[in-house]
């Protein structure tokens, strides 16, 4: 491997304190919240602009991208734990390296998952029997576009993973919540024009495209280089060995997440795909909420590699725990509870009837995700990625075989069912083995700390349970949400935090 130079060689990097993560995780937090409330707005409309058979073809195309999507094998992780890592060796020569050879690797995966899914869009359209015909031109063209879209997806994905790996956070959440925005605003406008499922994926290529051109200007400026796609062998070699774990696992999180969708598109018509897709998108922005932490803590835990010193990242790790449950829980068991009243608001009373069922269980799916989340990136971050792959195979083999089971008695509500069940089989395993085997965390010392978490979470959704026998009714459910929810943060905020974990988000507010 090539040596740094005079030149570019650096000051060491400070580590990513506890306030960086802080104000990391609610920067992202608040971004996904006000995208999933766009989403809230929106998606009831293009449901019933679009109609049934087009709102499923337009689920199979998502389905289909992120199986593709894992054609740059796994780099991306790779790339903000190894920027991570240089920065904080204060090796700029290695970071440039290892700048360019991913973007060499991502730049091949754009062109190979573009043709692959230009190649596949017959079949997707044709895998509906029951597609109108005069939707199946439009809906051809929908899938081509959906086969440049992903694309630039790709190339997104890397310039945020260089960001995310120097560091600049508030960049990529800036980005985030304006192109998630206009991506929502622009398929509205477009489908109130007029337009259909072509038209609507039309505007996501060109924001798309604006994405990828502000987010590499950033990369650009913050690391001071232009970046070219050029593979640096030794760098290569290196990210390449844990790169091929993190793309295993990134295979078998997308069958863990879209295994249960495909059982459903192949023994369902498109109506009953919508009824799992939209609570679907729900799962979506759960879980974007919930790795929202992940934005600061991978690259924390790829800094923390180079000592030996593991207790100040298995105190983060600990908090980070507490806080996933602490925000999660309710808001898991609130949708749960007053998920057909929100449903029958939302969209209608005859979708709610359906789709309550498995908005339940991919909730559930939503919080063991959550709490995986921490366990997963502390294995990364230490160069365990191996672990992360036993865990999402044995998900994804659990929730595809489940879903075969069910289906056919079931139908959505039991491929959703399996999802939550093999997720719940197999995260606890996760997080205890991660906190004994890196972290030197006792099962008992764990256990302890997240008990008043979960004594919290528990109260909270009796409460809700309550104010549902009072009235199941949407005025019910938002009366519920106000009279519970505030007294629980305030309450949190309180009792359940512990001093170091106040200070941190007292010093991140005053700071932001």
């Amino acid at each position: 491997m090539e040596t740094a130079t005079t030149d570019d060689a650096a000051p060491r990097a400070p580590l990513i304190g506890a306030r960086q993560l802080v104000g990391a995780t609610g920067g992202s937090a608040a971004t996904t919240v006000w995208l999933a409330f766009i989403g809230l707005l929106t998606t009831p409309y293009m449901l019933h602009q679009l109609g049934a058979a087009a709102y499923g073809v337009f689920a199979l195309i998502a389905i289909v991208s992120g199986y593709l999507s894992n054609l740059e094998l796994g780099f991306g992780h790779a790339l903000v734990r190894f920027v991570a890592r240089a920065r904080g060796m204060g090796d700029r020569a290695e970071e440039h390296r290892v700048l360019e050879t991913s973007l060499a690797v991502f730049v091949s995966a754009c062109a190979i998952a573009a043709t692959v899914a230009l190649l596949l869009a017959p079949h997707v359209v044709g895998t509906f029997a029951d597609v109108p015909r005069a939707l199946r031109g439009q809906a051809l063209t929908g899938a081509r576009l959906g086969a440049a879209i992903l694309g630039f997806t790709l190339l997104s994905a890397y310039w945020s993973a260089a960001l995310v790996g120097l560091g600049r956070f508030s960049i990529v959440v800036a980005t985030r919540a304006a192109i998630g925005t206009l991506v929502s605003a622009a398929a509205v406008v477009s489908v109130a024009l007029g337009g259909g499922l072509d038209t609507v994926l039309l505007t996501q290529l060109v924001v798309t495209s604006l994405s990828v051109c502000v987010l590499a200007a950033a990369v650009i400026a913050t690391h001071g280089r232009w970046i070219v796609p050029r593979i640096h062998r030794a760098t290569f070699t290196s990210m390449a060995r844990f790169s091929g774990f993190v793309f295993v696992a990134g295979v078998a999180y997308q069958l863990m997440l879209q295994g249960p969708a495909t059982v459903l598109a192949g023994s369902a018509g498109t109506a009953e795909l919508a009824t799992y897709a939209v609570p679907a998108i729900v799962l979506q922005q759960l879980t974007l909420l919930a790795v929202s932490a992940s934005l600061g803590f991978l690259p924390l835990a790829s800094a923390a590699s180079a000592s030996t010193d593991r207790s100040r990242l298995a105190a983060i790790f600990r908090s980070h725990l507490r806080l996933t449950l602490l925000v999660m829980g309710p808001i898991v068991a609130y949708l749960a509870i007053f998920g057909e009243p929100l449903l029958a608001t939302w969209i209608d009373a005859r979708f709610a009837a359906q789709a309550a069922g498995p908005l339940r269980f991919l909730a559930g799916a939503a919080l063991m995700l959550a709490l995986s989340g921490p366990a997963a990136d502390v294995a990364r971050g230490l160069g365990r990625p191996g672990w992360i792959v036993v865990f999402t195979v044995a998900s994804a083999g659990l929730a595809v075989v489940l879903s075969l089971v069910l289906v056919s008695a079931h139908g959505a509500a039991g491929v959703a069912f399996a999802l939550c069940a093999a997720l719940a089989m197999t995260v606890l395993p996760l997080v205890v083995i991660v906190s004994r085997r890196l972290l030197s965390l006792s099962t008992v010392a764990l256990a302890a700390g997240l008990a008043p978490v979960l004594l919290a979470g528990l109260a909270s959704a009796a409460l809700y349970l309550l104010g549902a026998v009072v009235s199941d009714s949407f005025a019910g459910a938002l009366l519920s949400g106000l009279l519970v929810t505030v007294p629980y943060a305030l309450v949190a905020y309180r009792y359940v935090l512990d001093d170091r974990e106040r200070r941190a988000f007292r010093r991140s507010s005053r700071e932001s």
